[in-house]
Order: C-alpha cells, then structure tokens, then sequence
C-alpha cells in the first residue's frame, strides 16, 4: 500500500534531515528519538503526537524515505537527495518545509487528527513509553540549554 502523507509526516521528514546533520548528534549514524523530537520542536515549535510519530515513521520506512536503525532515524533514497536539493536552494526554514511538502504530495491534515492512530500505518517499536521517555530527555536538555543561556546573559 503506497502510504498517502500528511503535513505531519513532512514535519516529521524534515525533522529526521535536520537532526541529522546537526553537529555532535546524528551525523552519519542518524538521529536518536530524543534529537527527531528536538528539531521538530525547533521547527514547529510543537512536540509531535505519540500517534504522528507512529504513523510518520511507519509511513517514510515504507516508502524507503526513512531508514531505522537501531534507535537512530536517517534520510535514505530519494529523501536524501531531494533534501540535499532543497537544503541548497531554501535557505528558510519555512521554504524547506514548503519543498518537503511538495515532494511528499501531502495532503493538509490527518483524517482523524494529530491523536489518530492508523491502523494501516503502526509503528510498534515506538511505544507510549519509549516516546515519553525521549521526549522527558528532551525537555530536560532544553531546560539546561535555557538555564545556561541564562546565566551568560546575567555574566555579560
């Protein structure tokens, strides 16, 4: 079955690209959970559903976009490449996201919203509790990262 993609799975995919190249995370090993979730949050300024990252992944791996492995999440095939692509020619944020929409042909919204889990699409390595707890490692690491920007600005 040829998977039909939503906004969220272009947030998702370009969540995955962006973890990926951050400097000391993924690089070519791919992205943990925790770093997928960091940069969706970065560009979105939201956390991801338990059910979109469910179905997303479940979605992508299918259609070879995303590759998992292990515990790490990485660009492969055709996503790869259109993302290089993209990565060149849009500089902002909201442009790539625009061009991964575009190439995933998505449709505006999830039949049954963010919480919808799709049965066509499961994902049963991502369970409550393994997204709960990179999401909790996640939230911790930015509450740090504010901590620390926090006391450099009370130092100059």
């Amino acid at each position: 079955m040829r998977p039909q993609f939503t906004w969220s799975d272009a947030w998702l995919l370009l969540a995955v690209a962006y973890a990926s190249r951050v400097e000391g995370r993924g690089g070519k090993g791919g992205a943990t959970l925790k770093d997928v979730i960091a940069a969706g949050d970065a560009i979105q300024h939201a956390i991801f559903t338990p059910a979109e990252l469910r179905r997303g992944f479940a979605k992508l791996i299918s259609a070879g976009y995303v590759q998992a492995d292990g515990e790490r999440f990485s660009l492969v095939g055709r996503a790869s490449a259109e993302y290089e692509r993209i990565e060149r020619s849009a500089a902002a944020i909201e442009k790539q996201f625009e061009a991964i929409e575009a190439f995933l042909s998505s449709a505006p919204c999830t039949a049954g919203g963010a919480n919808y889990e799709d049965p066509n699409w499961p994902y049963p390595a991502l369970s409550d509790e393994v997204i709960e707890a990179a999401c909790s490692a996640w939230h911790s690491e930015a509450e740090r990262l504010i901590r620390k920007k926090g006391k450099k600005r009370k130092g100059t």
